[in-house]
């Protein structure tokens, strides 16, 4: 993880933040996902990316696209990240099957000031949203009511 890059692929991607987050190294964990340069997961979206890369560097910094194999801007496997940004940054967790139970426990860390999480559960609306300033963490949250699938 030199200066805070990514080298892991599709196999670890998914877990290098849990594995991270694991054993108190929020620190770095937060520091792998803000990093801008390539590899990382705002790499993309500083060059104007709207979908997940198949690779780290499927468009290069010239903005040429890569000419190696397996260069799609569509593809899921690096936005597994997002499962971590759910559960820990923004901190909503199923604790039951089909979201019949929630828990509400965000991470804030790094230089996030804010995160918001939705997700609509057979129940109902779901949502997450916190903000925090040097002395204030503000959590604000939508849960729906436990009962039998809409």
């Amino acid at each position: 993880m030199e200066d805070h890059r990514i080298a892991t692929g599709f196999v670890g991607t998914p877990l290098i933040c849990d594995a991270l987050a694991s054993v108190g190294a929020y620190d770095t964990a937060y520091r792998l996902l803000t990093q801008r340069d390539c590899p990382g997961w705002l790499y993309p979206v500083t060059m104007g990316a709207t979908t997940i890369w198949e690779r780290w560097d499927s468009l290069l910094p010239d903005g040429t696209v890569n000419p190696g194999e397996m260069t799609s801007f569509n593809h899921y496997a690096l936005g597994a990240v997002a499962d971590f940004l759910h559960r820990v940054v923004a901190g909503l967790t199923p604790t039951a099957p089909g979201y019949r139970r929630l828990r509400i426990a965000p991470r804030p860390g790094g230089d996030l000031t804010h995160a918001t999480a939705e997700l609509h559960t057979p129940y109902g609306p779901t949502s997450v949203t916190w903000t925090r300033t040097e002395t204030t963490l503000t959590v604000t949250t939508t849960i729906p009511p436990a009962q039998s699938p809409k």
